[in-house]
């Protein structure tokens, strides 16, 4: 009889113990959903780019055409296979020329090629590179 009583009072408390864990889990939650109530409507805004992954990209490779993979990911901020894809999307679309230079490679931006969406059909790669890149100051 005691054994069970014991076992009951185990049960008991471990069933507390969960609801106890739950109300604070629960807890946490109505706090945070307070926090982001009283968020202002800007600090939740999506954030974005007015540039894609690929654009980047481009715009690194034309300014440093012997740029690691390693280096486009720390700059572009993805990781090293999403820059595999692109660099390899952009070799079959035209846009890249990579050559072997021993162990590395270097590419070359077809600065002639058109973009692609219909709104900036007219105008070029080399277009775009020549607003966007960073120009050294001529004195």
């Amino acid at each position: 009889m005691i054994v069970f009583m014991y076992a009951v009072i185990v049960h008991l408390w471990n069933r507390i113990h969960d609801a106890h864990f739950a109300f604070r889990e629960l807890h946490k939650g109505l706090i945070q959903m307070n926090d982001y109530a009283l968020e202002s409507p800007v600090s939740r805004q999506h954030e974005f780019t007015f540039f894609t992954n690929y654009a980047h990209v481009v715009l690194l490779i034309a300014n440093d055409p012997n740029v690691l993979m390693r280096e486009l990911a720390a700059h572009v901020g993805i990781t090293e296979r999403a820059i595999q894809r692109i660099v390899e999307d952009l070799t079959t679309a035209g846009y890249l020329i990579v050559t072997k230079d021993g162990r590395r490679n270097r590419y070359k931006v077809r600065l002639d090629s058109p973009l692609r969406h219909q709104l900036e059909r007219h105008c070029s790669v080399g277009d775009l590179i020549d607003v966007v890149a960073q120009r050294q100051p001529t004195y």
